[in-house]
């Protein structure tokens, strides 16, 4: 219909006077960057317990694993317990 194509029109043309114009577009550019930066990235790893380097916290072995963020997968003997074939560790 002609109001859906007016209104693509001008859609379209908003979007190309924001991307010609310099300011506007770094504006654009600004926000479009803020946005993607606040979308989750999950991270994860496979590790065997082997890999993993431990201390003795309070009693009880913590294994740590360095993530590729700079923070470490830390687990310990209890979230170990049971008959578990894999565990799912956030970093930090």
């Amino acid at each position: 219909s002609s109001a859906v194509d007016a209104t693509t029109f001008a859609d379209v043309q908003k979007a190309w006077l924001t991307l010609k114009d310099p300011d506007k577009r770094g504006l654009y550019d600004r926000h479009l960057t803020a946005v993607n930066a606040k979308q989750q990235v999950v991270v994860s790893a496979d590790v065997e317990l082997e890999e993993m380097s431990y201390e003795i916290v309070e009693e009880e072995y913590e294994y740590a694993y360095p993530c590729r963020c700079g923070d470490f997968y830390r687990v310990t003997e209890q979230d170990l317990n049971g008959d578990h074939e894999s565990i799912v560790l956030p970093c930090g």
